[in-house]
């Protein structure tokens, strides 16, 4: 972990955090920061500077709106009878959350930026702080949205439309707000949301970002809702790429399942990834597990991170660390990672691989073939339009994905600056062979004229029926539907190669890169470059494991690579029966905190499994399984099978490592003696028994006055990962 990202929650964000912070923004509160700062960089770690106390940014916590409320309370339309609208102004209750100001009125960016970014600028400065600073991060802003049944409203918008669109809006209000719209009622509907979005990123992501870029920082944050197409006329922003086009640091929000394997892996990510690469920015950042529940285990971090990485993400934003989880935060946004996990003790093994592969993903040119428009007019003018481009871009990308073609998305803004160069299409710094423009797209009347244009000029444009005539970024073997695939171009004719595994089952696939040169696979468990086997000229085969991501390098770093470990398969011997238990560690929910304990009683003989028949389906924490075996005969590797979840190994007193997922597998070496051995197996689980305890959530609607939102929502994912202990077999290879 190399950049930290405060996050606070003062008593007036919401209720149901029961936050314990006093003093948002003011010098007390500037003095504890200052503490970060300084700690950061007697580190040597950067830091996030986060501009909001809680969420949506943009209010300063309640700040902004309390400076002027008459000016920058939100205001909404709403049907008021047959044919006809009335305003009305946002309820607030400061009881309950912080006032969220109209971030489009003229003066509240400004306010905000005076109240947060030059307060911290202030105060970071004087002891020379502030260069620790690099990235700004806004967290889901939103402008007064809309639904199907209000449109929102700031005090200029009239005026903003007539002098952008050449018509007056308030005729149209009425039938914008019908279930059932005319035809000229849904061309001021997309008008509409064309000026709100407009206005969004000019009154309030630009000023931000050039506020940034004059302090040396890089803007950046998300969104939220990125992966529900239908959803963006109602989320705040509208117009998902034209916003991230107004950071340096584009990204997304992975907060719970809208990516979850075997169930949806979704193609959202390549919105911030897109933009980034089409302006020609490095880093792309996701936020990432912040309600997935304290089942949530490494393994499945890494098949999710592993699917963002193919998918342009390279920076993550881990939630989180809690400061404490005493009294009322002990329910709170889980996962809490932190001692209060029993998997924390072995968190190094995730977090090397992580920092390995995001720096591979910040690594060279992404280079990708196809760029697929984004019909934001239709979205925005009819849900039937949007149901429609939904299904259709799900449909194109399976194609595209299936047949191994990688793509960017491009809307009409991007679409109308498009310009042929040498046969392929220039949109910013990004070089396309083709673009896909689905046949029933609403095209802006000058993103129109340019693809009339670019076809003139010989660029290639595709409808969602021929597809099948983009190349491939990668090639392989037969029909691969589930093998996702990414290109990074290193210069000189090298490459990166990311290859995803998108199914439950191992493939064994063959690939042919356009570089003709050697191949070496990118250990980033080990951090080391790996000779892949028979691999030659660009061609290489491999096993590739499920829900997995593999790099591989074409280039001349090919001279560097280690030999790769030849497995053995053959099982010497299973280690069925005298097995000892013993529990070392438990961690349970206490009387206003999480308490750790050593559980007494030395070993006790039992099975391979659930440890639930040993300590029962309450048990949080570690489990030392012993045996005593003869080594059989050119035994050189143990493979513990299946482990619930994370596993560390000595044989003989000596540490054979740490596993944290699949597979469980480790290299005796030296450690293995002839005759009698002496194996232990430290089996780690979640934190989920513990929490799905009897009495603890009863406990908790109790004690605590205000529920987490998401709670029924965590408890349901940590029901998943009750199940734990060594399962094996455990076998001697």
């Amino acid at each position: 972990v190399r950049i930290i990202c405060p996050h606070p929650f003062p008593r007036l964000f919401r209720k149901f955090f029961m936050a314990s912070l006093d003093g948002y923004l003011t010098e007390e509160y500037f003095r504890k920061y200052r503490v970060i700062a300084k700690e950061c960089a007697r580190l040597h770690l950067d830091c996030y500077l986060y501009d909001e106390g809680g969420w949506p940014s943009g209010g300063a916590c309640g700040q902004v709106y309390a400076s002027d409320p008459k000016k920058y309370r939100r205001h909404f339309l709403v049907a008021d009878g047959k044919d006809k609208v009335k305003l009305i102004e946002e309820d607030v209750d400061p009881a309950n959350a912080a006032p969220v100001p109209d971030v489009l009125a003229k003066g509240a960016t400004q306010k905000f930026l005076e109240l947060t970014h030059e307060q911290y600028f202030k105060h970071l400065r004087k002891d020379g702080t502030w260069k620790r600073f690099r990235f700004a991060f806004t967290d889901e802003p939103q402008m007064p949205r809309c639904n199907l049944f209000r449109l929102g409203w700031t005090a200029d918008l009239e005026a903003e439309f007539k002098r952008r669109k050449g018509y007056d809006l308030p005729p149209h209000y009425a039938e914008i707000l019908s279930f059932s719209p005319s035809e000229s009622a849904m061309k001021a509907r997309v008008d509409y949301h064309d000026v709100m979005s407009q206005l969004f990123v000019e009154r309030y992501l630009l000023p931000i970002r050039e506020w940034c870029r004059a302090h040396g920082i890089l803007s950046g944050g998300h969104f939220g809702g990125e992966d529900e197409l239908t959803s963006f006329p109602y989320t705040g922003y509208s117009h998902i790429l034209r916003a991230l086009r107004a950071m340096d640091f584009p990204g997304v929000d992975l907060i719970w399942r809208q990516l979850w394997p075997g169930v949806r892996m979704h193609y959202f990510p390549k919105f911030a990834s897109s933009v980034a690469n089409q302006g020609g920015h490095r880093f792309v950042s996701g936020e990432v597990f912040g309600v997935y529940g304290n089942g949530l285990t490494y393994g499945q971090m890494r098949t999710l991170l592993d699917f963002m990485v193919v998918c342009g993400v390279n920076t993550f934003v881990g939630c989180s660390r809690p400061y404490s989880t005493k009294g009322g935060l002990i329910e709170g946004e889980r996962p809490h990672n932190g001692p209060q996990n029993p998997m924390w003790r072995h968190v190094r093994v995730y977090h090397d691989y992580v920092s390995r592969v995001s720096m591979l993903g910040a690594t060279g040119r992404p280079v990708v073939g196809t760029a697929v428009l984004l019909d934001m007019r239709s979205i925005w003018a009819l849900p039937r339009y949007a149901d429609y481009v939904k299904d259709t871009l799900t449909q194109i990308t399976e194609r595209l994905y299936g047949q191994q073609s990688d793509f960017d998305f491009i809307d009409d803004d991007v679409l109308a600056t498009a310009r042929v160069e040498h046969g392929k299409i220039r949109i910013g710094r990004a070089l396309y062979d083709q673009i896909v423009i689905p046949k029933r797209a609403n095209l802006s009347p000058e993103a129109e004229a340019r693809r009339k244009k670019l076809c003139a000029a010989g660029g290639i444009i595709l409808d969602q029926d021929e597809l099948e005539k983009i190349a491939p970024t990668l090639r392989v073997s037969a029909h691969q539907a589930y093998i996702r695939v990414r290109k990074h171009s290193l210069g000189q004719g090298e490459a990166l190669y990311f290859v995803y595994n998108n199914s439950s089952e191992e493939r064994k696939v063959s690939f042919t890169a356009d570089e003709a040169l050697p191949v070496v696979r990118c250990d980033s468990e080990m951090g080391r470059l790996e000779a892949v086997s028979g691999a030659k000229n660009g061609k290489w085969e491999y096993a590739l494991p499920p829900y997995r991501l593999e790099v591989f390098l074409v280039g001349k770093a090919a001279a560097n690579a280690e030999k790769p470990a030849v497995i053995p398969t053959v099982a010497k011997l299973t280690l069925t029966d005298g097995w000892k238990l013993r529990p070392a560690r438990r961690i349970r929910v206490g009387k206003d905190d999480f308490v750790t304990e050593a559980p007494r009683g030395g070993a006790k003989r039992g099975k391979l499994g659930d440890w639930k028949s040993l300590v029962g389906e309450e048990y949080s924490g570690d489990i030392v399984y012993s045996i005593d075996f003869e080594a059989p005969r050119g035994a050189r590797y143990l493979d513990l099978g299946k482990v619930g979840y994370c596993a560390e190994v000595k044989l003989n007193g000596k540490p054979l490592g740490t596993r944290v997922y699949e597979p469980y597998l480790f290299a005796l070496g030296d450690a293995l003696q002839k005759g009698t051995n002496h194996l232990e197996v430290r089996v780690t689980n979640t934190l989920a028994n513990a929490i799905l305890a009897k009495g603890v959530w009863e406990k908790w609607k109790k004690e605590l006055p205000y529920e987490w939102p998401y709670e029924v929502m965590q408890r349901d994912y940590e029901k998943e990962s009750v199940p734990s202990g060594l399962f094996g077999p455990v076998t001697i290879l």
